[in-house]
């Protein structure tokens, strides 16, 4: 495994160390949110040109899963940044199933990537 395919597999351990953590109600949404637009912009820096050694296992072309992992991230964020508009302690269940389906995204994409 080359220098990249190791970054890019210890992203993968975090990023779901981070989903567990959220689903074990260990981090709060607000903390989710954050994290996962900091690994988003960490995986936009290193570039699609660093997934090259592994990318037949991504599924799709390097530059959409980029894509896609950025939109899901988004997608959490809009909704933690709902909730503090509304100024609500609890999601309403529709933001909840909205929330769970961003998660179920991110965690697909991310299993794609290198252990």
């Amino acid at each position: 495994m080359n220098g990249a395919t190791e970054w890019w597999a210890n992203q993968r351990h975090l990023v779901e160390r981070s989903l567990a953590d959220f689903d074990r109600r260990q981090i709060p949404l607000n903390t989710l949110a954050d994290d996962l637009m900091s690994f988003s912009d960490s995986f936009a820096d290193r570039g699609e040109a660093s997934m090259g050694e592994f990318d037949s296992q991504l599924q799709m072309p390097a530059a959409e899963w980029l894509e896609a992992f950025r939109s899901a991230a988004l997608g959490v964020e809009v909704i933690y940044s709902v909730a503090v508009d509304q100024n609500w302690d609890t999601l309403p269940s529709e933001q909840v199933t909205s929330l769970h389906g961003e998660l179920d995204r991110l965690a697909e994409l991310v299993s794609r990537l290198p252990m």
